[in-house]
């Protein structure tokens, strides 16, 4: 029996060599713990010696793991390419020149302070100037 169970053991390992390493993750065990299912899967993988049950769960919580990892970083990308695409806009909009200065429009400066206000900020010297000048319309 006891030999058995190595063998067992190792198709686990050859597997997944970091197996007792995924047991003990935090959130291995929160995702098991989630599910009466995937509960009476571990189950039967550790008392049973049921090791095609352990790479069944360990499958299962890589891809739901890859699945959220690649949403979070597909929501990031879209998150940059949006606030690239404002500054582009705002700045496209509010930008013309007139004896080498920049003009602004004056609902641009506006919806700059509100939509971006660090970046106001850092233009604010800037801004001081064109409205001195008369450059915002």
């Amino acid at each position: 029996m006891l030999n058995k169970n190595n063998n067992k053991l190792n198709v686990l390992e050859k597997a997944y060599p970091d197996w007792e390493t995924r047991v003990a993750d935090k959130g291995f065990q929160d995702w098991v713990g989630a599910s009466e299912i995937r509960k009476d899967i571990f189950r039967k993988a550790d008392t049973e010696y049921r090791p095609d049950f352990a790479i069944e769960l360990f499958d299962m919580y890589d891809k739901i793991n890859m699945v959220q990892k690649t949403q979070e970083v597909k929501k990031k990308e879209k998150a940059k390419v949006d606030k690239a695409l404002r500054q582009t806009v705002s700045e496209t909009r509010s930008t013309q020149s007139v004896g080498g200065k920049k003009m602004y429009r004056r609902s641009d400066l506006i919806n700059l302070q509100i939509t971006d206000p660090n970046r106001y900020a850092s233009l604010a010297d800037e801004i001081q100037e064109a409205y001195a000048e008369g450059r915002v319309k």
